[in-house]
C-alpha cells in the first residue's frame, strides 16, 4: 500500500467534528472497496499558545496502487471530493496546506474562495498573462477562458 494524505486548514473548534466525519468518510470507502485503508489523522498548530487558531490537520489514507482501476481511481477522488467538502462546510480551507490542485477537490476552489474568486483570476492574469506558472492548477486556467470570450 502507498500513503496520500488529505489535509485542510480547520478552525480549532471544528477539530472534533472533522475528525469524526474524515474517519467516517474513509471507513465508508474501506468497507466499500478492498483497496483503502485508513491510517490515521493528526493536528498541529504553529501557534502553540493560541488555540484559537487554525490547525493543519490531516488523514492519511493507505491505498493497494495495485488493485486501481478505473472504479477504484473514480472511488478515490470522489472520497477527496467529500474530504475536502467537509472541510469547506465547517470553515476550513482546502487551498491553505498542500493545496488543492488535483481532480476531487480543485473544483471546489471557487468555492472556498467565493466572491473573491473573480479577483484571484483577474490578479492571476495580471501577473501570469501567458499561464506560464503552474497551469491547470487550482482552476485558475478559468482566467484565461474569460478573456477569449
Amino acid at each position: 500500500m502507498c500513503w496520500h494524505c488529505e489535509d485542510a486548514a480547520i478552525p480549532y473548534s471544528a477539530l472534533p467534528q472533522v475528525r469524526e466525519e474524515w474517519h467516517a468518510l474513509v471507513a465508508k470507502y474501506v468497507d466499500r472497496y478492498d483497496i483503502f485503508d485508513d491510517w490515521g489523522m493528526f493536528a498541529y498548530t504553529n501557534g502553540s499558545f493560541k488555540p484559537w487558531g487554525d490547525y493543519l490537520v490531516e488523514i492519511d489514507v493507505g491505498i493497494w496502487e495495485q488493485e486501481l482501476n478505473d472504479e477504484n481511481w473514480a472511488a478515490w477522488v470522489n472520497l477527496k471530493r467529500e474530504i475536502a467538502e467537509v472541510s469547506l462546510k465547517h470553515g476550513g480551507s482546502i487551498t491553505a496546506c498542500h493545496g488543492a490542485t488535483r481532480a476531487g477537490d480543485a473544483e471546489l476552489v471557487p468555492t472556498e474562495m467565493g466572491s473573491a474568486w473573480p479577483v484571484v483570476k483577474a490578479i492571476k492574469r495580471t501577473l501570469d498573462p501567458n499561464n506560464i506558472m503552474n497551469p491547470g492548477k487550482q482552476m485558475l486556467d478559468e482566467a484565461y477562458e474569460e478573456v477569449g470570450s
